[in-house]
């Protein structure tokens, strides 16, 4: 607008009264931008108060959700008894609980017996466990890897040629 301003006075060469009448809209205009930035500038502070708001909300929530998982923990102890399906967190085996102590158990997982502690095993249920018998059956064992690469290597070495002496 003011290079546009200086513009047209320099085209009328500065004439007074053109020059006037050039100022006044240059002046009109600046009026008009001063009084939309007011506006804007409160649509501005009542955003960031919005947000502001929202932080405080989100800094409510993270105070609040500590207290909450306590209570779920103690709703969630379980009772293990002889016969239940059990899996071992720290190793993902499952088995199956022969004797319940006051703080240990003992697992039957496949041929092999362990007593561990009740915050060391989770229950499972019974198609859980059929499901993990089977991706286990579905999974080659390392002996059989070895022998399908080693008959892959000599495939991939045969000669189809015959050396006869």
């Amino acid at each position: 607008m003011v290079e546009s301003t200086i513009k047209e006075i320099r085209e009328n060469q500065a004439e007074k009264e053109k020059t006037k009448d050039i100022r006044k809209k240059l002046v009109q205009e600046h009026e008009a931008i001063q009084q939309i930035d007011p506006e804007n500038d409160e649509r501005i502070k009542r955003k960031i108060e919005k947000l502001k708001q929202k932080e405080k909300n989100r800094g409510n929530k993270k105070k609040v959700a500590p207290t909450i998982q306590p209570k779920a923990k103690e709703i969630q102890k379980v009772v293990f008894a002889s016969g239940d399906k059990i899996r071992l967190k720290e190793s993902g085996s499952v088995g199956e609980i022969i004797d319940v102590d006051k703080n240990k158990v003992v697992v039957a997982l496949g041929n092999l017996m362990t007593t561990t502690s009740l915050n060391k095993i989770e229950h499972i249920s019974h198609n859980e466990v059929k499901k993990i018998k089977r991706d286990a059956k579905m999974q080659p064992k390392a002996d059989s890897l070895q022998r399908t690469n080693h008959l892959l290597d000599t495939k991939l070495k045969f000669k189809p040629d015959i050396d006869v002496r």
